[in-house]
């Protein structure tokens, strides 16, 4: 096809020269590539954790936590927090220990 002729969009009956058509192609696929391929690195879920060990207290614990969300590990953390070492689920408690989430995750 010439590159001068006009021509019509069969997705969206746009009319343009094939050199346009082309150009929206490209940009669509760079889209398309930026998004899903060339930042894969950046779309990776990191893990957070938190390891008992590394809180010494009243009763000897091992337990380490970790999860794929901050929010999901907040859960997790609560549940064995309360029934394990006997804190309250307090909003006081819950902040402070979001604020100990460390990225990555727990040591052997």
């Amino acid at each position: 096809m010439p590159l001068t002729e006009t021509t019509s969009c069969i997705v969206c009956a746009y009319e343009s020269t094939y050199t346009d058509l082309m150009n929206m192609v490209r940009k669509i696929a760079d889209s398309f590539l930026t998004r899903y391929l060339f930042k894969k690195e950046e779309t990776t879920m990191s893990r957070f954790y938190i390891d008992c060990r590394d809180y010494p207290g009243d009763v000897k614990c091992s337990v380490a936590l970790s999860a794929d969300t901050k929010e999901e590990l907040l859960e997790a953390v609560i549940q064995h927090g309360t029934t394990v070492h006997g804190y309250e689920n307090t909003s006081e408690f819950r902040k402070k220990i979001v604020t100990e989430f460390k990225e990555g995750t727990p040591p052997a």
